[in-house]
């Protein structure tokens, strides 16, 4: 471990001094010596002492290994997600309006400071987009036993007629 730095993450509680050992995936309590010594470590600090004889050991053992053990990451479902697009969509969310009659103060949408976000607008969704969408939904659902259609705006129900 000598000018290398554990693949670790350490904290501190108001009692206790921790270290998630992330090849591990476990949490660690930790002495104050061992988590300091760790702390100098990962600054790129010469530690002020020699290892303590816990970190010794949980090196004996596996732990703060200096490189990742994880060499590729994948979602236990990649392999299926042409499936799940072509006959396993369960959601569909149309915004049917930017417009709203409440415009409430929380609303991100009625900020006048958040120059990067959309502000409210008259603009509806027309007949014909939310068709095709649903149409969508309905041909790509096809191993599916429900479906959820959700509605979002500005206010949804000020369009009714498109809900």
């Amino acid at each position: 471990m000598q000018g290398k730095k554990p693949f670790i993450k350490l904290f501190r509680t108001p009692n206790s001094c921790y270290c998630f050992d992330v090849n591990q995936n476990e949490i660690l309590e930790l002495s104050i010596d061992s988590f300091q010594y760790l702390q100098q470590l990962l600054c790129g600090q010469p530690p002020t002492a020699g290892i303590p004889i816990e970190v010794k050991e949980l090196m004996d053992v596996g732990y703060f290994a200096t490189e990742s053990n994880v060499k590729y990451v994948k979602h236990a479902l990649t392999d299926y997600i042409g499936d799940y697009l072509d006959r396993r969509l369960l959601k569909l969310t149309l915004q049917v309006t930017q417009n709203c009659n409440f415009r409430c103060k929380y609303c991100v949408y009625s900020e006048n400071s958040n120059k990067g976000q959309r502000a409210h607008s008259t603009k509806n969704m027309s007949w014909e987009t939310a068709k095709k969408a649903v149409d969508f939904l309905w041909k790509h659902s096809i191993d599916t036993d429900y479906v959820n259609i959700g509605f979002y705006g500005g206010e949804p129900l000020l369009c009714m007629e498109i809900i």
